[in-house]
């Protein structure tokens, strides 16, 4: 990956202003790098112990988080309110179908069901909408706020999802 090569530091926070960051993972588990090439750069970004997250008691069963959370912001969008791709590459593989949860109005959520989330062997690709789900800051200010999480394990998958939601419906 030649975006690697637009590091500033392998320093957490060293560098402010940076299109790409290496942080060491909250649980020792290896570093996590964060690339964008939307034109934005990354600012206070700094992973997050998963006993850090809020609302512990609806965190999902069965749901581990191997690298921890990071928590980050990328700012500085030509335009306010676009899509713009971010990559998390992991040191080792990520699980089909992936799993990224953040905590969203105290609901923990598997963003993943809700956005475009793809995966090649580590690297996991999320697009993201300015002030849309997953920024969590949910204004159109051409600033990313973004602190989540890859999960692994059992979650809701789509196809379960879809026939939870049928059932519901016909039961109104």
């Amino acid at each position: 990956r030649g975006l690697l090569t637009r590091f500033h530091s392998t320093n957490v926070g060293a560098f402010e202003r940076a299109t790409a960051v290496r942080m060491p993972s909250a649980t020792g588990a290896g570093p996590v790098d964060i690339v964008t090439t939307a034109g934005l750069t990354f600012r206070n970004f700094h992973p997050v112990a998963e006993a850090n997250m809020p609302n512990q008691s609806g965190k999902p069963a069965r749901v581990t988080f191997p690298y921890g959370f990071f928590s980050w912001s990328a700012g500085t969008l030509a335009v306010a309110g676009i899509f713009v791709d971010i990559e998390l590459i992991f040191p080792g593989p990520i699980a089909v179908p992936a799993q990224y949860w953040k905590v969203i109005n105290g609901v923990w959520t598997d963003v993943c069901l809700q956005l475009s989330c793809s995966v090649n062997g580590n690297a996991l690709t999320i697009r993201f909408r300015d002030g849309g789900t997953g920024d969590l800051d949910g204004l159109a200010n051409a600033v990313i706020v973004d602190p989540g999480g890859l999960g692994v394990g059992h979650s809701v998958d789509r196809c379960e999802l879809e026939a939870l939601v049928a059932v519901a419906v016909e039961h109104e």
